[in-house]
């Protein structure tokens, strides 16, 4: 067997590990053992995908092709991605990106502000 590599494998979506993916527990159920595979994962990966404003996080082992580090692309129909290879244990825990979370918070707050102001229209 290989480098011994401990990752989280796990996928955002619904259908998959949902939220829990996104939200990785402090003691979590998906840090596995890459040799599991017997594939030669030397590496993590984290991928976070963007399409038409749905995100998601997709963390799993990752043999040595390709360098360290996060790499953004955008493919056809504007679908985003970015691309994060690491070394050591469980490095791909990394959260959401924060210009994903700048966005979320600001429109909630912007959606509130509506609200508000709608709602003060109807009391006067």
């Amino acid at each position: 067997l290989g480098l011994c590599i401990k990752c989280y494998n796990c996928n955002s979506s619904p259908f998959q590990s949902g939220r829990f993916c996104v939200e990785l527990p402090r003691k979590s159920s998906f840090e596995i053992d890459c040799d599991l595979f017997q594939k030669n994962y030397t590496r993590c990966r984290k991928v976070v995908q963007n399409v038409d404003d749905d995100v998601r996080i997709i963390r799993q082992c990752a043999t040595s092709d390709g360098k360290l580090g996060c790499e953004s692309r955008v493919g056809t129909k504007n679908i985003k991605m970015k691309y994060c290879l690491c070394d050591k244990d469980r490095c791909n825990s990394a959260p959401v990106p924060t210009s994903f979370i700048s966005r979320f918070l600001l429109y909630g707050f912007a959606s509130m502000v509506v609200v508000i102001t709608r709602t003060m229209h109807n009391v006067f």
